[in-house]
């Protein structure tokens, strides 16, 4: 009976370590950058929203967690949240959808974030709902580029600047681990 006792501590410490190990080897990187949607664009028209590259900094943020590009072994958006920065008084009532795709050099397009039939009693942010897909390939380019698509449900009379603030979860090993 003590056999079974001792064998079920040795077995659970193990599993207690194992979930202790996965946890340091498991962190977030946090990106953001700005983007303007024009005035006077047309309702229930989609359209694209220019932004600007976004550089990695991959391997120093990785270095940070005692890691390199080639332990990464997964990298998901983990939360997209945009928040308008001007006007001051807009809020995101004028979007009907919004569609967030992620672009780097030599890789595919494909879509990240989106939010869709947007509620009129919104404020100034708007957390998308994530797709879940490994993008590791794409973070760990030097840069990447957000193609935003918006559809409108009214008219807009001034530009509106939104900052996009990205955040992943990386399961990388650490030192090898």
């Amino acid at each position: 009976m003590k056999k079974k006792y001792i064998l079920f501590a040795v077995l659970f410490t193990s599993f207690i370590s194992c979930k202790q190990i996965d946890k340091l080897t498991q962190f977030e990187i946090k990106y953001s950058t700005n983007f303007k949607i024009p005035s006077t664009i047309g309702i229930n028209l989609p359209f694209n929203v220019p932004t600007p590259d976004i550089e990695t900094n991959i391997s120093e943020k990785l270095e940070n967690n005692q890691s390199n590009k080639e332990l990464i072994e997964q990298i998901y958006l983990k939360q997209m949240l945009l928040t308008i920065e001007s006007p001051n008084n807009q809020t995101f009532r004028f979007l009907k959808d919004i569609d967030v795709f992620l672009l780097a050099e030599d890789l595919p397009k494909i879509k990240i974030a989106f939010k869709h039939n947007i509620n009129n009693d919104i404020g100034q942010e708007l957390d998308l709902d994530v797709i879940e897909q490994d993008l590791q390939e794409y973070i760990k380019k030097d840069f990447y580029t957000i193609d935003v698509t918006t559809t409108t449900d009214e008219t807009i009379f001034s530009e509106v600047n939104i900052k996009a603030d990205l955040k992943f979860w990386v399961d990388a090993k650490i030192l090898g681990i």
